[in-house]
C-alpha cells in the first residue's frame, strides 16, 4: 500500500470521488457529513503515515489514542489489526468480548469503541440502549452488510444521537479505509454516503399531543432549552432557582416519554418544524 499524508477537512456533503494524474497524485473525496481529503504522495518516500507525522510535528495532534474493539474478530480481523498497528503506531488496540465488557474498562480521555456489528445483532435496539450508559464515548460501527448498518443508522437519527456514532465499512479499498480510521482518530466523525442515500425518509410522527399535556411553566422552560440556553440561565430568565428549573426538566422528560434533555429539545423543534413546513 502506497504511503499517503492525511489532511482532513470538514464539510457536508455526501459524495465519494476519486481523480488522478500524471504526476500518481491522488485525491480521494470521502464524505457524508464529514469529508477526507487525502493526497497520496510519493513525496514521502518509505515513510508510514505514523513515521510522517511523527517527523513533520504533527503526531502530537492525535498523541496515544486507544481503541476498545468490541466483538469477536469476525469483522474487524487479525488482519486489520495489523494494518493498524504497522500504520497507527500511536494507538493502542484494547479487546473488549461485549459492550458490557467495554463500558466497564478504564475511560480514557482519547477514544474510540470500534463495534463490531455482529456485537449489536439480533436485538440492536438493545445495544444501542447500552451504549446510552456511556453518552460522552465516541462509538463506530464497522460492517460489511449495508443494509443492516442503514438500518441501525436510521436508528440512531431517531434517537438523535447522530452526534457521536460513525460508521466504518470494511470492503472498501484499503487506502480509502485507512483515511477513515485516521479521520476518526482525528476526532471527527464519518457516515458513508451509501448509508445517508439509502435511508428511507423519516416518518412524522405525531407529536403535539404530548406537548400539549405540559403544563404551562414546563412548556415555557422546554422553549427556552430549546433556544440553547443553559439551567442556570433559564432559572435566571424566569427568576426561579436552578433546581426548580431540573425539576419541572424531569418532570417534561417524563411526560414526553423521551430519554433526555437532548431528545426532548429535538422532538420538540421537530414538531415545530412539521407544523411550519407539514
Amino acid at each position: 500500500m502506497g504511503n499517503f499524508l492525511a489532511f482532513v477537512s470538514m464539510i457536508c456533503c455526501t459524495e465519494l470521488a476519486q481523480e488522478s494524474s500524471s504526476e500518481s497524485v491522488t485525491l480521494w473525496r470521502i464524505s457524508a457529513f464529514s469529508r477526507a481529503s487525502v493526497r497520496a504522495s510519493k513525496d514521502a518516500g518509505d515513510l508510514s503515515i505514523s513515521e510522517y507525522f511523527r517527523a513533520s510535528g504533527g503526531i502530537d495532534a492525535v498523541c496515544t489514542f486507544q481503541i476498545k474493539v468490541v466483538g469477536q474478530g469476525l469483522t474487524f480481523t487479525s488482519s486489520y489489526r495489523a494494518i493498524v498497528e504497522a500504520e497507527f503506531a500511536e494507538v493502542a488496540i484494547v479487546d473488549c468480548g461485549s459492550l458490557a465488557e467495554a463500558a466497564a474498562a478504564e475511560p480514557v480521555q482519547r477514544g474510540l469503541c470500534l463495534v463490531e456489528e455482529e456485537a449489536l445483532w439480533p436485538e440492536p435496539d438493545k445495544a444501542l440502549t447500552e451504549l446510552d450508559k456511556w453518552p460522552d464515548q465516541r462509538v463506530a460501527v464497522a460492517y460489511t452488510d449495508a443494509r443492516r448498518a442503514a438500518a441501525l443508522f436510521a436508528e440512531v437519527q431517531r434517537r438523535h444521537d447522530v452526534g457521536r456514532f460513525s460508521f466504518l465499512p470494511m470492503d472498501v479499498r484499503l487506502d480509502c479505509w485507512v483515511a477513515i480510521l485516521r479521520l476518526l482518530t482525528l476526532g471527527h466523525g464519518y457516515i458513508p454516503a451509501e448509508l445517508v442515500m439509502s435511508r428511507p425518509a423519516p416518518r412524522k410522527q405525531t407529536f403535539a399531543p404530548r406537548l400539549s399535556s405540559l403544563t404551562p411553566r414546563e412548556s415555557e422552560i422546554l422553549h427556552l432549552a430549546s433556544e440553547g440556553k443553559q439551567n442556570k440561565v433559564i432559572a435566571f430568565d424566569l427568576g426561579v432557582s436552578e433546581h426548580t428549573v431540573k425539576l419541572h426538566m424531569h418532570h417534561l422528560i417524563q411526560k414526553l416519554g423521551v430519554r433526555n434533555r437532548t431528545e426532548a429539545v429535538g422532538r420538540y423543534l421537530q414538531t415545530a418544524n412539521d407544523s411550519v413546513h407539514p
